[in-house]
């Protein structure tokens, strides 16, 4: 018993030694850094301009792409990258710059935008099998900008959070063979 107040001290003064030994976590320096974070890669545009529009006889998807296609002949032919959004909202202006980006290195990224008047739900994997079936008909259509510029043997599924959900339930679809989380 003589020895237990001591050593209840000892552990104490341990115990506080322990807690400033530990790394300081997350600062507001850190979070007021615009990302990347430091060692990460910038995500610097490609060599084309991309555009942004939206999709032919199905305005709830969005097309993100190069604006000059005449670099694609149908021996060079743009993949295409479906696009989940976060917290599986239908809006595509969330991720513009991004898919913006993506397309400025020679793809075509689809994501949905909300069809004005319809009643707010969510974005779900019908939605972007949706954009795997435009980019197919697309391919095909005569008059297309993008009549045989699509490699829809390159098809990825990509999503951010909710998203990312989506992209794994759109891996069981043969025509997908990338997914990104």
């Amino acid at each position: 018993m003589r020895h237990t107040k001591p050593l209840i001290g000892v552990l104490g003064l341990l115990a506080c030694h322990s807690l400033q030994a530990q790394p300081p976590g997350i600062t507001m320096d850190m979070i007021n850094t615009t990302l990347p974070l430091e060692g990460a890669p910038l995500a610097l545009a490609g060599p084309y301009t991309s555009l942004s529009e939206a999709a032919h006889d199905a305005p709830r998807y969005v097309v993100y792409r190069p604006a000059d296609l005449a670099s694609f002949p149908a021996s060079d032919t743009l993949p295409v990258l479906v696009w989940g959004n976060g917290g599986c909202a239908i809006d595509g202006a969330s991720y513009a710059e991004f898919l913006g980006t993506i397309a400025s290195h020679g793809f075509v990224a689809l994501t949905t935008t909300a069809l004005e008047g319809e009643e707010r739900r969510s974005q779900d994997a019908d939605d972007l099998r949706g954009a795997l079936d435009w980019a197919e008909q697309e391919n095909r259509r005569a008059g297309s900008p993008l009549e045989g510029k699509i490699d829809t043997s390159q098809m990825a599924a990509m999503g951010q959070s909710c998203g990312g959900f989506l992209s794994v339930e759109l891996g069981t679809d043969a025509r997908v063979d990338t997914i990104g989380v």
